[in-house]
């Protein structure tokens, strides 16, 4: 009897017994695309670890204006190969990702951001370009007329488009507010879920030493807050490798 006890609740097979409940379904992350197995040769990835600075500017009286550090990230490039080395030419974005984890106070209110940043990982390119003498200039990426006009009129619903944007920037996590002054900001007191997802305009990449870093002038994002917002960024290479140019870059 014991015996059939055990082997019941083993399978749960038992009359009247219920099945054990599943565990809940994982997010799988970020599903990234296959590009199809190339005919055209070897291209280089190339890592780099990025860094760089978040800038708020064009606050109420400039009380709320600000500069703090982004949290560490990558970004990977797919670069032409000549004779076993990287070499100028056209150069796509394949992967680009940054936090924004930082506190600002000012005029009575104090935001705490905890928001990641993403774009891809596509293999044939979120962003495409071209680098001549140590200088990577991102194809056509136009931002809508509203930017620049005043501090609300730039956000995420018409950014921008072109083939030199970052496409598919996207933005999740939250900006928690408090203080009795949070509508002054755009914001509301306590939580402020943050998820996003437009075309990045980028500043061209000044490289040294090669491929050995870049910095990047800031860029304006767009933004929901009476403000206008920056990032600009500096990268150090990490890791390079000779890889199959995927078949939708060989169609091109």
């Amino acid at each position: 009897m014991i015996r059939f006890l055990t082997l019941c609740l083993a399978v749960s097979a038992c009359s009247g017994d219920e099945p054990p409940p599943q565990p809940p379904v994982g997010d799988a992350g970020v599903t990234v695309p296959d590009g199809g197995v190339g005919s055209c040769g070897d291209s280089w990835l190339l890592t780099y670890r990025i860094n760089g600075n978040f800038y708020i500017t064009d606050t109420t009286a400039s009380m709320g204006n600000a500069d703090r550090p982004l949290s560490e990230g990558t970004l990977v490039l797919r670069v032409p190969d000549n004779a076993g080395q990287p070499d100028d030419g056209e150069i796509q974005l394949i992967s680009f990702s940054h936090g924004e984890r930082f506190t600002v106070t000012a005029f009575g209110i104090e935001t705490v951001s905890d928001v990641d940043v993403r774009g891809g990982p596509h293999p044939c390119g979120i962003a495409l370009g071209s680098r001549s003498e140590e200088t990577l200039t991102w194809e056509r990426c136009t931002p809508s007329a509203s930017q620049g006009v005043d501090k609300n009129s730039w956000t995420p619903d018409d950014a921008a488009e072109g083939p030199g944007c970052l496409r598919d920037y996207s933005t999740s996590g939250n900006v928690a507010c408090e203080g009795i002054m949070c509508d002054i900001g755009g914001l509301s007191v306590g939580d402020n879920p943050q998820a996003e997802r437009y075309n990045q305009p980028l500043e061209p990449f000044a490289f040294i030493g090669g491929w050995d870093g870049f910095s990047m002038a800031r860029s304006e994002i767009p933004n929901r807050t009476p403000s206008r917002t920056w990032f600009d960024l500096n990268g150090v290479l990490v890791d390079q490798q000779l890889d199959n140019i995927p078949a939708c870059l060989c169609e091109l």
